[in-house]
């Protein structure tokens, strides 16, 4: 376990980076947010003119999920986190320092401003809280190899012969025991 545990380290024992964010939403249909983005700009001049992001995300922000926190979205996202938003996910995590302001984005929920909150760097877990999920695969893997070989002894090579006679022999006998 210990041999695969540094082998294959990524696969087991891999945390990814995670971020949490803030944000700011004005819901609009994807393709149609034109009539929108006037509204987003003064946003964005509020914000540049030092107006408190939390502030103003509470004022302005149509995600009623975060709006009663400043637009704090108060989970950890990792950027494979299909649940997320791909265009929110892959700008939070362009996004090099804590407090740091997106660019206006638009996602599928609408127009967004993004503000990274908070980031917890990738890490591995240590040997010994991955010990079990290892020994579990290489059991896995052993059980299977077994089953395999087992099946495969049980097999017919290619040298194997039939033989009609007794075959024959053997169905007639069968045969005439089912009749009685």
């Amino acid at each position: 376990a210990r041999e695969r545990y540094h082998a294959s380290k990524d696969d087991y024992a891999l945390v990814p980076e995670t971020r949490r964010s803030s944000h700011i939403l004005l819901q609009c249909q994807k393709y149609s947010c034109n009539p929108r983005t006037e509204e987003m700009k003064a946003i964005q001049a509020r914000l540049a003119a030092g107006e408190d992001f939390a502030e103003v995300a509470g004022e302005v922000t149509e995600d009623p999920g975060s709006k009663g926190t400043g637009g704090f979205f108060d989970r950890w996202i990792a950027l494979g986190d299909s649940s997320i938003d791909r265009i929110y996910r892959e700008t939070l995590f362009e996004l090099e320092d804590e407090g740091q302001l997106s660019v206006v984005v638009n996602s599928d929920f609408g127009l967004h401003i993004i503000r990274l909150e908070d980031i917890k760097p990738e890490y591995y877990r240590s040997f010994d809280e991955v010990k079990a999920d290892i020994l579990a695969e290489l059991n896995r893997e052993f059980v299977r190899s077994r089953t395999n070989e087992y099946v495969a002894g049980m097999s017919l090579s290619d040298e194997a012969v039939v033989d009609d006679v007794a075959l024959e022999r053997l169905f007639t006998q069968q045969g005439s025991t089912d009749s009685n």
